[in-house]
C-alpha cells in the first residue's frame, strides 16, 4: 500500500468559452492524484456542476459539455469515509441568487460526519462573508480561510461570478500552478496539467498567495505574513507526476537524485536492480547508474491504476494481487536489489518479496528511497492510524526485511535525505516519531 493523496484541482479562464474541454483534458493528466470521483463546474454568471464517482474518461462520457468562459474542476481520492457522488468535488452553492463553486487539495479540522472538508470550507465562506458571490473580494476570502483554517492544508481553485482564484494555505503544504497560454489562463495542482497548451508562462503560486483571474487579466497577491513554508515531502518523493516541476524542483530528476544517494549508502553485490512500477523507477535508475549494477523491469505491471488509490480496502488488497507479472528471465537464479520510494502498510512488498522467491531470486535486497514512515499526517495524506505503518510496528531494518521475506531493507539515512529536503522548508512530519507541527 502507498500513501494517498487527496485530490487534485484544476481552473480556467478559456477564451473561447470553453473552458470545460480544458478542465475535462487537465483533469486527466491529474488522474493520478485521485481516482475515486471526478467533478467540473464551468459557466460565466451562473455555474453549472457534472460530478460523479469513477475516472475522468467514465465520469464525463457521452456528457454535452458546459459552456462558459470559466470554470473548476477536481480529481477525488477520499480520506474519509464519506464517498459517492454527493461528495464529489467540486461543490456549487446558490446564494443570494448568484452561484459560487469551490474545490480543495488537503485537510482541514472537521469534526461534522457527513460534510467533506471542500464543502465546509465554502460553507464557512458564505456565513462569514454574507454578500453577493460577484462582490467577494481578495480581502473577504482570504480573512475568512485565515481566520477559520490557517494551520492546515489547502491549495483551493474557486469559481465565482466571471472570475476564478486559487488560494494557497500560509505553509504551503500543496503545490498549485499558474500557466499563462495563447488559450487562457490556468491553474492546477501540477504543471504536467498544462500539457499541450501553447505556453507563455508557468507561475508558482507560493505560500500564503491569492491568484485571481478575470477576462481583463490577473492579479496575484499575498495575503498573509508567512514565517516559512512545509512543502509536503511525499509531493515530490511520490504523490507528483514525474513530468511535473513542483515547489522550484524537477520531479523526475529529484527522485533519480534520491537514487543516487541511497546507492552511495550502500555496498551491496546484485546481479540486477528491479524497480517496484511505477514509483521506483526514478530512484531505481539513479541507484543503477552509481552502482553500475544493470536495471530490468522484472515486475510488468498488469494495470494503470494504483492500488493503494482504490477508495475501499477489499478493492485494494484485490488489487495488489493482480497488480504485477513477473518476468522470470529477469528474477530467476539472480541476486536482486528491489528498490521503491517507500513502505506504508507493507502489504505490496510482502507480495512482490513472495512472487521474486516463487520465481527463482537467489537473494532480495530492499532498498527505499524515502526514511521509515512511522507518524500520521494532519495535512491530506491518507494515513488515518499510525500504528498501520509498518516501519513503526518493525522498526529494525532487519526486522522488517524477515517480515517481508527478504536477505536485507535499507531505507535511505536522514542526513542524505536532508541534502535534497531542508527540513526548515519541507514538512517531515511523517518521518518524525510523535512530533505535531
Amino acid at each position: 500500500m502507498k500513501l494517498h493523496e487527496e485530490c487534485g484541482v484544476f481552473a480556467c479562464y478559456t477564451k473561447n468559452n470553453n473552458a470545460f474541454d480544458f478542465i475535462k483534458y487537465g483533469l486527466s493528466l491529474l488522474q493520478h492524484r485521485g481516482q475515486e470521483s471526478a467533478g467540473i463546474t464551468a459557466g460565466d454568471i451562473e455555474f453549472v456542476t457534472i460530478k460523479d464517482t469513477g475516472l475522468v474518461c467514465e465520469v464525463f462520457k457521452n456528457k454535452e459539455p458546459i459552456k462558459g468562459y470559466f470554470g473548476i474542476g477536481h480529481v477525488r481520492y477520499s480520506t474519509s469515509k464519506l464517498q459517492g457522488k454527493e461528495y464529489a468535488q467540486p461543490f456549487c452553492k446558490n446564494f443570494m441568487n448568484e452561484t459560487a463553486a469551490l474545490a480543495h487539495n488537503g485537510n482541514i479540522p472537521n469534526k461534522i460526519n457527513d460534510i467533506t472538508d471542500s464543502e465546509l470550507i465554502l460553507k464557512t465562506l458564505i456565513e462569514n462573508i454574507n454578500k453577493k458571490p460577484s462582490q467577494w473580494s481578495l480581502d473577504d476570502i482570504t480573512k475568512v480561510l485565515y481566520t477559520n483554517f490557517k494551520d492546515s492544508a489547502w491549495s483551493i481553485v474557486m469559481a465565482l461570478p466571471e472570475k476564478i482564484a486559487g488560494i494557497k494555505d500560509p505553509s504551503g503544504f500543496h503545490p498549485l500552478m499558474f500557466c499563462i497560454a495563447e488559450e487562457g489562463m490556468f491553474i492546477a495542482s501540477e504543471d504536467c496539467a498544462f500539457t499541450g497548451l501553447n505556453i507563455k508562462q508557468i507561475i508558482e503560486i507560493q505560500n500564503g498567495e491569492y491568484i485571481e483571474i478575470t477576462k481583463n487579466g490577473y492579479k496575484i497577491e499575498k495575503y498573509c505574513k508567512t514565517t516559512g513554508a512545509k512543502q509536503c515531502v511525499f509531493e515530490q518523493i511520490y504523490f507528483a507526476n514525474p513530468a511535473s516541476k513542483i515547489f522550484s524542483r524537477n520531479v523526475y530528476e529529484t527522485r533519480v537524485e534520491l537514487g543516487r544517494l541511497l546507492a552511495k549508502e550502500d555496498n551491496t553485490k546484485a546481479d540486477v536492480i528491479i524497480p517496484v512500477m511505477s514509483s521506483g523507477l526514478a530512484a531505481a535508475i539513479g541507484y543503477s547508474e552509481i552502482s553500475k549494477i544493470p536495471m530490468h523491469l522484472g515486475l510488468k505491471k498488469n494495470k494503470a491504476i494504483r492500488s493503494f488509490i482504490e477508495p475501499k480496502q477489499q478493492a485494494r488488497e484485490k488489487a495488489t494481487n493482480e497488480k504485477y507479472m513477473p518476468i522470470k528471465s529477469v528474477i530467476e537464479n539472480n541476486r536482486i536489489i528491489l528498490v521503491d520510494d517507500s513502505i506504508v502498510r507493507g502489504t505490496t512488498m510482502k507480495h512482490l518479496t513472495k512472487l521474486l522467491k516463487q520465481n527463482g531470486a537467489k537473494e532480495i535486497h530492499i532498498r527505499l528511497s524515502s526514511p521509515a514512515i512511522i507518524n500520521s499526517c494532519f495535512w491530506g495524506i491518507d494515513i488515518p492510524d499510525k500504528n498501520e505503518l509498518i516501519s513503526r510496528k518493525y522498526q529494525l531494518e532487519q526486522e522488517l526485511a524477515d517480515y517481508f521475506g527478504a536477505d536485507d531493507l535499507k531505507y535511505i539515512s536522514i542526513k542524505s535525505f536532508k541534502k535534497l529536503f531542508d527540513t526548515t522548508k519541507w514538512c517531515y512530519n511523517c518521518f518524525n516519531e510523535d512530533q505535531e507541527y
